[in-house]
């Protein structure tokens, strides 16, 4: 962390604010690049979220030097929006550009497991024998969260079966889809739902998100009941509302709902 510090102290001295502009100086950039992968590997990918996420990928058979390599590269093309930082904020803000990639990672290799498992009968994955006792059924998967749906490959069906089951009760359906569709903690949810503003908000931006990730037309999804001025909503139109607040309401939901 020391060395990337340096670099980047070096790199501002020269008044250096593009990836162009850094490429006249060889060594410079050399070394922007070594203690980046540096930072990459040994800090930026250890946080807890990302090191659940890798743990995953790999387990996916995704080469973790590969996820580093790309790290990098990602990092090399956003180095003109890096460098136009302050000194003091161009590492945190690299924490930031690492994890959004990682989480980006994340998400174009879920779909890509090479097991797809039905929701109607979903193997015990650490059982050999196959028998009714190792079997879950739909509605076990959709309750236990120890069998979430993200370990598994998400389909089409998959997607419209979780809008089925939660489609009366739309903040158990956003804390749901959040968490075990994109991976979201709470305390993220809680961050975008203060950012826009209502439940009915955040349902339709992830409803775009996986009509254009699944390929799924509007009228495929079924109707979901309108959103009690209760619950969530009744956190978010406080005149300040606070993130940790809704974070532990939507810990409530999902433990009610798993």
């Amino acid at each position: 962390m020391k060395d990337l510090l340096n670099t980047l102290s070096a790199i501002k001295d020269l008044d250096i604010n593009s990836i162009e502009s850094l490429s006249l100086h060889p060594y410079l950039y050399e070394k922007f690049c070594v203690n980046v992968k540096d930072f990459i590997v040994n800090k930026a990918t250890r946080s807890s979220t990302n090191s659940n996420h890798l743990y995953d990928l790999t387990n996916w058979g995704i080469d973790i030097e590969d996820i580093h390599a790309d790290c990098l590269l990602h990092c090399v093309e956003q180095l003109n929006h890096i460098l136009s930082k302050d000194l003091d904020t161009i590492i945190p803000y690299l924490y930031t550009v690492v994890g959004n990639y990682i989480i980006d990672i994340y998400r174009r290799n879920k779909k890509k497991i090479f097991i797809t498992v039905s929701l109607d009968e979903i193997i015990n994955p650490h059982v050999a024998n196959n028998n009714s006792t190792n079997m879950k059924t739909r509605e076990d998967l959709l309750i236990d969260h120890k069998s979430s749906v993200d370990g598994y490959y998400l389909t089409k069906e998959s997607i419209i079966e979780i809008y089925q089951q939660y489609s009366n009760n739309p903040d158990k359906l956003l804390c749901y889809i959040s968490k075990y569709v994109f991976s979201y903690k709470p305390r993220q949810l809680a961050s975008d739902l203060i950012n826009k503003g209502s439940v009915s908000s955040m349902l339709s931006l992830y409803q775009k998100e996986l009509s254009l990730e699944f390929g799924l037309l509007e009228n495929e999804f079924p109707i979901i009941a309108p959103v009690k001025k209760s619950g969530l909503t009744k956190k978010l139109n406080k005149d300040n509302p606070d993130e940790k607040e809704i974070a532990e309401k939507i810990s409530n939901i999902l433990n009610r709902t798993i």
